[in-house]
C-alpha cells in the first residue's frame, strides 16, 4: 500500500496536510515581503509600458521626414509659380545638430513652358527644425 507522504530530507517526513500547513506558515512568514516585490513588480511593468511605447524615429523615417518637409517648403513658396514648377527630392545627406538638422537634398525640378517641359536636377542645402516645421535654405 503507498502512503501519502513525502521525504523533503531524511529527518523530514511531510505529509499532504503537513505540506499544506508548512506551506501556509512560510506565505504568513513572507507575506509583507511579497505585498513589497508585487509594489516593485507593478512599478517596473508600468515603467517598462511607459518608455517603450515611446518610438524613436528610425533613419529612413527621419529621412522622409525631412524630404516632406523641403518639398513642402519648395512647392508651397509664395515667390514660386507652383502651376508651372514641381520640385521633388531624390535624396537628402543630413548631420543632426542639437536643435536642428543639416540637410544636403539632390534635387528634381519639373517646370512646364508652353508645349515643353524642362526637367533640372541640382543640389540644395538647408537647416530644418526637429519639430520639421522651420526651413531655412543656405544656398
Amino acid at each position: 500500500m503507498k502512503s501519502n507522504s513525502y521525504v523533503l530530507n531524511e529527518h523530514i517526513l511531510l505529509t499532504p496536510r503537513s505540506n499544506s500547513i508548512l506551506l501556509r506558515s512560510i506565505l504568513f512568514i513572507f507575506a509583507p515581503m511579497f505585498k513589497k516585490i508585487e509594489l516593485v513588480s507593478i512599478a517596473l511593468i508600468c515603467g517598462f509600458l511607459l518608455f517603450s511605447c515611446v518610438k524613436k524615429a528610425g533613419k529612413k523615417e527621419l529621412e522622409d521626414n525631412l524630404k516632406a518637409a523641403m518639398v513642402a517648403h519648395l512647392n508651397h513658396n509664395p515667390q514660386i509659380d507652383t502651376s508651372r514648377v514641381k520640385f521633388y527630392i531624390q535624396e537628402v545627406i543630413f548631420f543632426e545638430e542639437k536643435e536642428d538638422y543639416l540637410c544636403e537634398f539632390k534635387v528634381n525640378m519639373k517646370e512646364k513652358l508652353n508645349t515643353q517641359l524642362k526637367d533640372t536636377t541640382g543640389t540644395m542645402s538647408a537647416k530644418i527644425s526637429k519639430d520639421f516645421k522651420i526651413v531655412t535654405r543656405r544656398f
